[in-house]
């Protein structure tokens, strides 16, 4: 399960997801990428996506500043999308009382880069 969580880091055929695959391949883990063209990916600065606190108890705040349209989603471990919302601003705090203590990788997507970080529930 820690491949599925690990593989939603990257994005399909991205030069990271691409080398991933073929080292999970190698150690006798996964299947071999099946991409053919590796996709190029927008380059943007860690300072124009934050999302704090990490680790959180119940609210995290987003800041994607590139962007005021986005959808926010959260995975747990297992891959499984356990929260989605579209964001209409570049700085915004989200609830999430709800969540299990745990890790949680969160993927804050425009119409032109999708951004994944790590996240803890305490």
């Amino acid at each position: 399960m820690v491949v599925t969580a690990a593989w939603l880091l990257f994005v399909e055929c991205s030069l990271q997801h691409y080398e991933t695959a073929n080292a999970w391949y190698a150690a006798g883990v996964g299947t071999q990428s099946t991409c053919t063209e590796v996709l190029k990916t927008n380059t943007i600065s860690l300072d124009e996506v934050s999302v704090y606190p990490n680790p959180f108890s119940n609210n995290i705040t987003v800041n994607f500043k590139k962007s005021q349209n986005f959808t926010i989603k959260l995975f747990n471990i297992t891959g499984k999308l356990v929260y989605s919302n579209q964001i209409y601003t570049s700085n915004a705090t989200v609830s999430l009382p709800d969540l299990s203590r745990g890790v949680y990788i969160v993927e804050l997507k425009d119409e032109n880069t999708t951004v994944r970080k790590k996240i803890i529930k305490q």
